[in-house]
């Protein structure tokens, strides 16, 4: 056990190192930071995506009808096969979704085909014009983000066409729909009829939105509608949570190693600083030694530069973190139009500082250690 005095002692004497070498020591401080400024960054960032992915359906939707042999934006599913939904005793309504990449003005874009069963289960508020009505010819409202990239106001005119060699047709925008966070913010939505002949798509369509009478109905249903149709795959949005979490999960790996070097360039940081420090005192050492200090005394004072060193990196790190989050938040919808929340919770930002404190004790150990074992005379002789 280590003395409170030398505890002490060794704050004093490491604010004092602080203070006589400011700018190495603001350099190394830097290092941990921006090590755990990239963690917490990304990993808020990707939270934040992750739980966002299918939040706007989970609170819209009970199920979601796809076909098993395609992805959710491949028309594949025939038209008619929604009023054969519609007869299910669990169905309080069901609509159906024609989900399509497109150009607007020329710009790369995603584009909703839907009827007025679909917008009342998915029914988003407008934040200005008209909602969505079925059979508008000529009209379409967007979500908040698409509006915001593509500078679009109520009562202007864009085109629309599946590729970017083709005419396609124009449309009026009658409304734009309030953020809601979530993906929806980056679409347009219009009439199906409409999106099925501009893609020419005409009876497909990519899924089926599905709303119960009662959510306990849902394994009845599920179990009904999987048995007669075998080619289609009725999926909850928790479902769809899962595997975005798991691609989700692949990549905050991978940002976390990104982060993690960054923070070993830190912690080597550390390592050299504490080194140095060590070097510049064997006087000092061995000084102390002389006048009674021991072994643990000495690995103490340096361990404890290092620790401080690295808590207070761990901290700026944290809240650089979460600025960068938020900057990023804000910067990236406008640059691609896909929402970018970010998410902050409290093993988010103490989980970073601890390991920084555990890698700059681990980093500042074996100069420490080196100091500590300096032989009182050899130390004070040295120059």
């Amino acid at each position: 056990m280590i003395p409170l005095r030398i505890l002490k002692t060794a704050f004093k004497l490491a604010f004092r190192n602080f203070g006589r070498r400011r700018f190495r020591t603001a350099l190394t401080l830097l290092g941990v930071a921006v090590g755990i400024a990239t963690i917490v960054a990304l990993v808020s960032v990707a939270y934040g995506a992750k739980e966002q992915a299918v939040s706007f359906l989970s609170e819209t939707t009970d199920f979601m009808i796809t076909s098993k042999a395609a992805g959710e934006m491949q028309a594949e599913l025939p038209e008619r096969l929604v009023k054969q939904i519609k007869l299910y005793a669990e169905v309080d309504a069901a609509g159906p979704v024609l989900s399509q990449m497109v150009f607007i003005n020329g710009e790369f874009a995603w584009a909703l085909g839907i009827t007025s069963d679909t917008y009342e289960i998915i029914y988003i508020p407008l934040k200005e014009g008209k909602a969505f009505k079925e059979g508008d010819k000529g009209k379409i409202v967007v979500g908040s983000n698409l509006a915001d990239q593509l500078k679009l106001k109520v009562g202007e005119s864009v085109r629309i066409s599946a590729s970017s060699d083709e005419p396609g047709k124009v449309f009026v925008v009658t409304g734009i729909l309030e953020p809601t966070g979530s993906i929806v913010d980056i679409g347009c939505y219009m009439d199906l009829k409409e999106l099925q002949e501009i893609v020419h798509k005409r009876g497909k369509i990519s899924m089926i939105m599905v709303k119960l009478r009662d959510p306990r109905l849902g394994e009845s249903f599920k179990e009904k509608v999987e048995k007669r149709y075998g080619d289609l795959d009725v999926v909850e949005p928790e479902q769809i949570s899962e595997n975005v979490g798991k691609v989700l999960d692949m990549l905050n790996s991978v940002l976390l190693a990104i982060g993690s070097i960054s923070l070993l360039i830190g912690g080597l940081g550390i390592m050299n600083t504490t080194m140095v420090s060590v070097l510049e005192r064997i006087r000092e050492i061995g000084i102390m030694k002389a006048i009674g200090a021991k072994r643990s005394h000495v690995l103490t004072i340096f361990l404890t530069e290092a620790m401080i060193t690295s808590f207070v990196g761990g901290i700026l790190g944290a809240i650089g973190g979460v600025i960068l989050a938020k900057i990023a938040s804000e910067i990236i919808p406008k640059m691609i139009g896909f929402p970018t929340p970010y998410k902050v919770f409290p093993a988010l930002i103490f989980g970073p500082i601890a390991l920084s404190v555990l890698l700059g004790m681990i980093a500042g150990f074996y100069p420490s250690w080196k100091g500590a074992n300096v032989r009182p005379i050899e130390a004070i002789r040295y120059e």
